[in-house]
């Protein structure tokens, strides 16, 4: 859902054996990760 709704993909924790958790990818510049984590506070606001 995240995905889809932001364009920014993540794992969730429990395939890592850490449920409750997400994993992401930061082999990208700073720039994008700085959008991509704006994108995934910005989703995580809008779920309460």
């Amino acid at each position: 859902y995240l995905l889809e709704e932001t364009g920014v993909a993540i794992v969730q924790g429990s395939a890592f054996g850490l449920e409750g958790y997400f994993r992401i990818s930061y082999a990208t510049s700073m720039q994008i990760l700085e959008k991509a984590v704006a994108k995934i506070k910005s989703f995580c606001e809008s779920l309460k």
